[in-house]
């Protein structure tokens, strides 16, 4: 059975300047993300109690620290944009974001799955 939330190391560019990573660079050829969004998380705060039934979730920390947690298993992956990583949820897998750090967290988040337009992309739980 394929992880729920998979994580995966990336490939990082550093120096005194700061880093690069490529986001889309794990992406099939020819395939396109949808759905690409960032958000930003306040400490002590969380986002998502959520699913997409359709698709799944890839999600890059790009400042601060967050932790993604699998609602259903209880399991947790901690992040920090000090040292970005790959996350991809499952379709279905219900999940929540949360910064439990001092600063913003920020991250961006897609899917590499087509989904269809008429069905419900995000369920709350």
């Amino acid at each position: 059975m394929k992880d729920e939330i998979e994580v995966r190391d990336m490939e990082l560019h550093a120096d005194s300047r700061g880093w690069v990573v490529n986001a889309l660079e794990h992406l099939p050829a020819g395939s396109a993300p949808s759905r690409f969004h960032a958000i930003s998380i306040e400490p002590g705060c969380a986002r998502g109690r959520h699913s997409h039934p359709g698709r799944d979730e890839h999600l890059i920390v790009l400042s601060g620290a967050m932790e993604v947690v699998n609602l259903r298993t209880g399991a947790r992956t901690s992040l920090s944009g000090r040292a970005p990583r790959l996350v991809i949820i499952a379709p279905g897998v219900p999940h929540a974001f949360e910064n439990r750090g001092d600063e913003t967290a920020v991250a961006i988040c897609f899917s590499a799955m087509v989904t269809d337009p008429s069905a419900e992309d995000t369920v709350r739980v």
